[in-house]
Formats: structure tokens, sequence, C-alpha cells
């Protein structure tokens, strides 16, 4: 077969196809999973006669399903991860009043505000607990998932007792023992007054974010580090977008911009900022909390404040789903190299039997 026949198969071929895949197109939603039958496979098939069975299948499968809508965030999924060592009584008592404030805020912006309603967990490390320590579910009602008004029951049992802390273990617990709702933003609050106490070796910084990241999981830290915005400003917090907050003296928060992390307890800035803010989250200063008074106020507006613009800066930025058209390009690409092969054997024989 010449070059000039083998081109003009592979066009033919490939308008047929895509004719094919266009009808299928055309058909309803529910059309779409009804009519993945005997008939519509076996009219797909030879049209790709140069592909597998199989191949075709896939192709066919894949360009009638729905597109994952990761756009459509309704509500979100919140865990928080609090230290239990003995000098964290006010940030555990901080979270009790700020988790119902994150909620209304959340209702606010439309998120958990109709069918799908917004989910809590807590989970706890450092109790000097055995099991536990590396971390250990505190629950609502024997409930993993409860809602902001039942934050302060499971809270009620976390300790202030323990000293070895390794909140990279804390976030694998969770991991490992909590099932997320598909097409919700999941947060992970993580609150700690000191760096990583390594529990478990094969957890490190780079394996830890790419846990989160795979999932698509927003970490904030509220820990022991110090920021400056780009005006040598102390800051409350930073941001993924270099964005510093700060407290304008009565109570409310400022946005500026050049926002670093100038210094931490230990390896603090390492384990816990960088890896919050590369998952898109932010990092907070608890000393600015501790404060208390209109900076803690600040502190507190500012860290609801940046939760609600990451849950809707995720919901105007979701992750790229491949298109149909492009999985089954790709079926195409390795049927069509298949086609290409056989056609080339099939002349060398004919070369060598001349």
């Amino acid at each position: 077969m010449s070059k000039l026949k083998i081109r003009k198969k592979l066009i033919k071929v490939t308008k047929k196809a895509t004719y094919a895949l266009q009808e299928v197109a055309c058909l309803s939603t529910t059309d779409k999973y009804a009519s993945v039958s005997n008939s519509y496979i076996k009219k797909f098939i030879p049209i790709l006669g140069f592909m597998s069975a199989t191949s075709a299948v896939f192709a066919l499968t894949n360009a009638i399903a729905p597109r994952a809508n990761a756009a459509n965030v309704k509500a979100v999924d919140t865990i928080v991860i609090v230290d239990e060592s003995g000098s964290m009584a006010g940030e555990q008592a901080w979270l009790q009043q700020v988790i119902p404030s994150l909620e209304s805020a959340f209702k606010t912006a439309n998120y958990g505000s109709g069918s799908d309603t917004n989910r809590y967990g807590l989970v706890g490390f450092g109790s000097g607990l055995n099991p536990g320590n590396l971390g250990r579910s505190l629950t609502a009602n024997g409930n993993l998932f409860f809602d902001a008004s039942q934050y302060s029951t499971a809270s009620s049992s976390l300790r202030t007792s323990g000293s070895f802390e390794d909140g990279y273990s804390a976030i694998d617990f969770v991991l490992n023992n909590y099932n997320f709702r598909p097409g919700v933003v999941t947060n992970f609050i993580l609150v700690t007054d000191e760096d990583r106490d390594n529990g478990n070796n094969s957890l490190t910084s780079q394996n830890t974010l790419s846990n989160l990241q795979s999932q698509g999981i927003l970490l904030n830290a509220v820990i022991n580090a110090r920021f400056r915005d780009g005006s040598n400003n102390t800051a409350l917090g930073i941001d993924s977008k270099g964005n510093a907050y700060l407290t304008d003296g009565s109570g409310d928060v400022v946005k500026s911009t050049g926002g670093v992390a100038i210094s931490g307890y230990g390896t603090t800035v390492n384990d816990y900022v960088n890896v919050a803010l590369n998952t898109g989250g932010g990092a907070w200063n608890l000393n600015q909390l501790r404060q208390g008074g209109t900076v803690a106020n600040s502190f507190t507006k500012g860290f609801i404040d940046l939760k609600v613009q990451e849950v809707v800066r995720t919901d105007n930025n979701p992750k790229p789903v491949p298109e149909p058209i492009t999985i089954l390009g790709s079926a195409m690409a390795l049927g069509i190299g298949g086609y290409l092969k056989k056609v080339y054997s099939t002349k060398q024989k004919a070369n060598l039997k001349a």
C-alpha cells in the first residue's frame, strides 16, 4: 500500500470516528448511560477497525462519561489537627470559638447552606497517650464527622499533657482514617507551638506535601513562626499568594504584599509553613493570637477571611479534568500506531516474497 493510500485511509477513518463521537455526544446525559450497550459498541468498533476492541471500548466509555465538575463546590470538609501538649490550652479554647464563626462565614459565602452541609473533624496529637500520641480521633456522639455546633463536644476530650508532637504523623493519621467527599473543598487546620518531633522516619516534608496535593487538600498552619510584609511590618500571617495580613489596631485586618516567613521555632518554617503554602493554604503566627485583645481579634478575622477566600479560589480554579476527546485522541493515536506498524509489516513481508 502506497503512502498516499495509507494517508487517504487514515483521513477517511478519522472522519468516520469523529462523526461517531459527535453522534454519541448528542445523546442526553441519561441516554449516555443507558446506551452504553452492545449496539453502540458494535457500531463504534468497526469504524475504528485499526484499534483493538479494548481500546475502542475504553475510548467510547470515556467519551460519554460526564466530566467531574470540581467547580460545583457546595460544601467544605474541615479537619482540625491540634497539638495536645501542656502549652496548648489557649489555642484549644480559641478553636472552640472560631469553628462556629468559620461555619457562619462559609454559609454566608453559600458553602454548606444547601442540602450538602459542611463537615468537621478533630484529631489530637502529642497527648502522651499510647496509642494515640501520633494521632487520635476525637468524635461527637461517636461520629468522626460532625457539624460545627458539635465541635465543642468533640474538643472537650482534648488533653494538655503531652510533650512529643509530630504533626506529620497526625496528618498521615487523618489521610489514612478519614474519607472525604468528592466535589467539596477539604481543609486541614494544623495548630501547634513547636516544630516537628519525628515519630515516623518514613514521613518527610516532601511526601507529606505530595500526599496533601494529590488529594487537593489545603493545609493551614497556626504555628510558632514570625512573618513580615514587604515594608517589614509585623504580620499576623501570610498566604500562598505572597499576601500578608496585619492588624489595623482596632480588631480588623489589613492585607499587604510581600509576605514572608522570617523565622520560626526550630525547624517550623520548613516543617509546616512551606508545606502549608505549597498546598495553597496559609500560615499564621500563634504568638500574635496569644497577645489577646484587638490583635487576637484581628488574627481571628484574618484567619476566617482567608479560609473563605481559599474555598472560593479553589472553587473558581478547579483541577483540570481530561476532556473526553483528549482521552479518545490518545487511544486513537495508539491504535493508529498499531495500524501503521501492521501495514508496514505486511509491506515488508510482501517485498521479501517478491
